[in-house]
């Protein structure tokens, strides 16, 4: 596996910058923990498979975990994404 520079992580956080979102980022790794932002930059690619009114902005884990769930089952199995469970 290759290893991710510092330039990568820079490359990717500018990338995140290039859109808008309904939320303000503060904490990238707290921002995109629910869901919500992943579903809209999707939405951006893929507009006809994403209904970005059906993802919450939350902390609550049980409402995180089913965003992240209608994420896989609505979006990324049609996209051939299949991430990890981590």
């Amino acid at each position: 596996m290759a290893e991710i520079t510092d330039d990568d992580i820079r490359m990717v956080y500018e990338w995140v910058d290039s859109f808008e979102f309904s939320k303000q980022k503060k904490n990238i790794t707290r921002d995109f923990a629910d869901g919500l932002l992943i579903a809209e930059i999707v939405y951006t690619f893929y507009p006809h498979l994403v209904e970005v009114h059906n993802y919450y902005n939350t902390n609550n884990l049980k409402k995180k975990q089913d965003n992240w769930a209608l994420l896989q089952k609505k979006v990324f199995s049609k996209i051939e994404f299949h991430p990890s469970a981590e």
